[in-house]
């Protein structure tokens, strides 16, 4: 698979940050990816009730 972020990944339909990612050469390997990159991403992701009140929480905490 093509890095995130690259010239082909692009032209497969990447949708990641282009100079977030270096054009997809970072040299620590570590890339910055979309959740809704039909390439890299995760897609859709499912929570319960409880995950969303916990994260309702983190957010809550965070703007203190």
């Amino acid at each position: 698979m093509d890095n995130p972020g690259s010239d082909a990944a692009i032209k497969l339909g990447c949708t990641c940050p282009v100079m977030d990612n270096a054009h997809g050469r970072r040299n620590d390997g570590l890339f910055w990816i979309v959740a809704d990159c039909p390439l890299h991403g995760c897609g859709p992701v499912a929570m319960t009730e409880a995950q969303l009140e916990r994260l309702a929480q983190a957010e809550r905490m965070m703007q203190v």
